[in-house]
């Protein structure tokens, strides 16, 4: 081969390495959000509503003053299979009322100590500290950004007032997840929030 050639293909080598690290990596770099999910029995469309979002990324969405939906959970607690269900719900829910919005997705398996739930509380502007243990929640919990404004988040200690449209009283604390898609895709639509 020349020493054209070899140039060329080094060349192509390198593009077709750096491609394949730019597709696969996301911003939860080594973080698979179908492949967790699907081990919990998820089952997701090709074309589902979640995106991985860094907790950077979602701080900068914020400080941006977007407007967003963010989950933010993890698999690797007990209470998993709860998670589960709530993804699985709002992707069923976001079919079925026809959404085709994103909602982006924080996986938090990364912050379990209480230095990394504090990070995950400042990022979001979380503000209660009585929250804290709840931030790296061992459920599923979603927060409303409005103009970057958290509106509200399922996290305990929220808006109690809002939680009760989505069950939590009557369901021992729960929400439901059907409820909140309603009132996510739905009407925040119809009130031009979203």
């Amino acid at each position: 081969m020349s020493k054209f050639g070899k140039i060329v293909s080094a060349l192509a080598i390198v593009l077709v390495s750096m491609l394949t690290l730019v597709s696969c990596g996301g911003d939860d770099e080594g973080y698979n959000f179908e492949e967790d999910w699907a081990n919990h029995n998820v089952e997701l469309p090709d074309d589902h509503i979640f995106e991985v979002i860094s907790l950077d990324k979602a701080n900068e969405k914020i400080n941006n003053g977007e407007t967003f939906i963010l989950f933010y959970g993890t698999s690797d607690s007990q209470y998993a299979g709860m998670a589960a269900d709530g993804i699985q719900k709002m992707q069923d829910q976001a079919e079925y009322l026809g959404f085709d919005g994103t909602v982006y997705y924080i996986n938090i398996t990364d912050y379990n100590s209480m230095s990394g739930r504090e990070e995950v509380r400042e990022k979001l502007n979380i503000p209660d500290m009585d929250t804290l243990n709840d931030v790296n929640s061992i459920t599923l919990v979603c927060c409303l950004y409005v103009d970057g404004n958290l509106e509200f988040g399922t996290y305990d200690g929220s808006l109690d007032d809002e939680l009760e449209l989505f069950g939590r009283e009557n369901n021992e604390g729960y929400i439901v997840f059907e409820a909140l898609a309603q009132y996510l895709f739905v009407d925040l639509k119809e009130l031009g929030v979203l």
